[in-house]
């Protein structure tokens, strides 16, 4: 019989250092934030390393005639929309969106590279 999954919860538990929405963070803990954020370095989103795997799965599965000839491959981002809301809190999304935009452009690009698009 297969293990239950494990609740998830939504709640922070006994972590002092959450703060909810509904209890800002103050300005000092934002400008605080913000610093970390420019001083962490380049984000990698991941998503050409996924892209570009995934492309080579489908040209090989399109070569042994598994995928039929006419199949096209189509790659699909999250917009920053979609990931400031739900993973950074409102008071850092103004920092962070650039940050991540940046990442989201390099991936493209990467992919826009290595994957064939005629």
């Amino acid at each position: 019989m297969a293990k239950p999954a494990p609740a998830i919860t939504l709640q922070p538990g006994n972590d002092p250092s959450y703060r909810s929405i509904s209890n800002p963070l103050t300005a000092q803990e934002v400008e605080d934030a913000k610093s970390r954020l420019k001083d962490a370095g380049p984000l990698e989103t991941g998503y050409d390393v996924a892209a570009i795997g995934s492309y080579h799965t489908f040209a090989r599965l399109k070569k042994e005639g598994i995928k039929p000839k006419l199949t096209k491959f189509q790659v699909s981002l999250p917009t920053a929309a979609n990931v400031m809301g739900p993973f950074v809190r409102p008071e850092l999304q103004a920092a962070a969106e650039p940050i991540y935009e940046a990442a989201l452009y390099q991936a493209i690009s990467s992919i826009q590279d290595a994957i064939p698009h005629t």
